[in-house]
């Protein structure tokens, strides 16, 4: 699917381009010998297939009823299906499923023809398994070793064939956090309401509760709801459904699995072994890495002599911003130094660093950082897609709108006026790893004001325990401070500089 070494040139110019020629041979050398090591995961892999396959579903089924002269669904169609053709954040028009409820039915022979295409459309993603981390002998003890405990957890009356590895999505079907990952999707609520349901039918569908020859992924939306609710009207069958005691169980289990499976099977392939470097970091970051493949992220290592590498995956549920996460990724390793030194944190990355007063867990600068990395690793993007360079989605599932991907709108909004007064500042600050610049053109006390102010907002949104009218009060009261601050950044610049305007 994709090849990112090849294109690095382009990455590379791109963040010459907007940080300056005269920070070439920095950016250059820093991006030219990071190591980037590219894994997938089964689990990751289909879940991005879906997602795509959906997203080319739509847009063939819009094209067939435009092609019988039905637009009712014109509003739908856009030049890139994963965008949209709202501003909100969850990217596709999630009404579009429950509109085409109300269409004709699609003749079989042109269905048939949809799937043909799709499923052309899916082989071209195949390439993408030469990334996956494969041990069949290692995934098959592994496989066999979970599923026993996996049963003593769930103390169920099932049928032998369950509660395999692959029935995970199933069980998680009926966790109470599946409502938050509803709302955090940037794919349509109802795209993942859709696969909910649809584990939950296929659940019971193990149980023989449900003919076994039904694809209950093409019935209904109506239809399978109401499925569900006769199902659940029967008290010994609701007594099947696992708890949520139960799924945090499998979940911690899968995760200790996971972690073990996942980082031997990495050393252990044959581009790793053969290169001892590599070999050394990953060992030497054996907790880190393992945590981020049981959750398939992406992360940042730094080895002996400030050897950078990259351990990138396509993330889940994050369909046409992997560019952008990639990109994120190698802005950081643009920005830390020769000496380990991360951009505006002006922290190395193998001490341990002062945690933030006003965010705990957080280190003092890095919430400011993280907005900063994000703001530029976007420039670098729009830079690219001008060009016609495209490094993981093709174009029409790469999305190119200003999303904040990794920062909120109101964190980037305190920092963007910020990039405005001083952004040749804040760059230097980014590539040198050093503050001074940007503590020069703003003052010292401003700073720190101002860093305080995000880390207390970041912790505000993400705190669990106030209520609606605490967290209103304290956004209220970081917008009172954030233009007090302004003003005096505004007034400090003025007194140094009277001709600033």
């Amino acid at each position: 699917m994709f090849n990112l070494d090849e294109k690095r040139e382009y990455i590379i110019n791109a963040y010459i381009d907007i940080f300056g020629e005269e920070y070439r041979d920095q950016i250059t050398s820093r991006l030219g010998n990071a190591n980037i090591i590219y894994y997938l995961t089964e689990d990751n892999y289909n879940n991005y297939i879906r997602g795509l396959r959906t997203i080319k579903e739509q847009e063939l089924m819009i094209q067939y009823y435009q092609s019988i002269g039905n637009h009712s669904l014109d509003k739908y169609s856009v030049k890139n299906y994963i965008e949209g053709t709202t501003e909100d954040e969850d990217g596709i028009v999630w009404e579009f499923y429950d509109d085409i409820e109300n269409m004709p039915p699609i003749p079989d022979e042109i269905q048939e023809e949809i799937n043909r295409i799709l499923n052309e459309y899916v082989e071209e993603l195949q390439s993408s398994k030469s990334y996956i981390t494969d041990n069949t002998e290692l995934l098959e003890n592994y496989n066999k070793a979970f599923t026993q405990k996996m049963r003593e957890v769930l103390k169920l009356n099932l049928p032998e064939n369950f509660a395999d590895i692959r029935d995970i999505d199933m069980i998680n079907a009926f966790s109470k956090d599946n409502e938050r990952t509803v709302q955090d999707s940037i794919f349509g609520q109802s795209t993942i309401e859709d696969s909910i349901l649809n584990n939950k039918l296929k659940y019971f569908q193990k149980l023989r509760m449900i003919k076994q020859n039904v694809d209950v992924t093409t019935l209904k939306y109506s239809t399978k709801t109401a499925i569900l609710d006769k199902l659940m009207e029967n008290t010994a069958i609701r007594a099947l459904v696992p708890t949520e005691s139960q799924i945090e169980k499998i979940r911690a289990l899968q995760f200790g699995y996971l972690t073990d499976y996942n980082y031997e099977a990495l050393i252990n392939r044959e581009d790793i072994k053969d290169n001892s470097e590599l070999l050394e970091i990953i060992q030497s970051n054996k907790d880190k890495v393992s945590a981020a493949m049981a959750s398939n992220r992406i992360c940042e290592l730094i080895g002996e002599n400030n050897k950078k590498v990259v351990l990138f995956t396509l993330l889940k549920n994050a369909y046409g911003e992997n560019t952008h996460n990639y990109l994120h990724e190698l802005a950081h390793i643009a920005t830390t130094n020769e000496d380990g030194i991360v951009g505006i944190e002006n922290t190395n990355t193998i001490t341990n660093n002062v945690e933030a007063e006003e965010n705990p867990g957080k280190r003092k600068y890095e919430v400011l950082n993280e907005i900063l990395i994000d703001y530029y690793s976007e420039q670098a993007m729009q830079r690219l897609v001008e060009n016609g360079i495209y490094l993981i989605e093709d174009q029409d599932t790469t999305y190119t709108h200003d999303q904040h991907h990794n920062t909120s709108i109101e964190l980037r909004n305190l920092v963007v006026p910020l990039i405005s007064l001083c952004d040749k500042e804040i760059k230097e600050a980014l590539i040198t790893g050093s503050q001074e610049p940007i503590r020069n053109a703003i003052g010292n006390e401003n700073f720190e004001r101002l860093n305080n102010l995000i880390n207390k907002t970041y912790y505000n949104q993400y705190r669990m325990d106030i209520d609606d009218e605490t967290f209103d009060n304290n956004k209220a009261e970081g917008l009172i401070e954030e233009a007090e601050i302004y003003n005096d950044i505004t007034e400090y610049r003025n007194k140094k500089n009277p001709t600033t305007k």
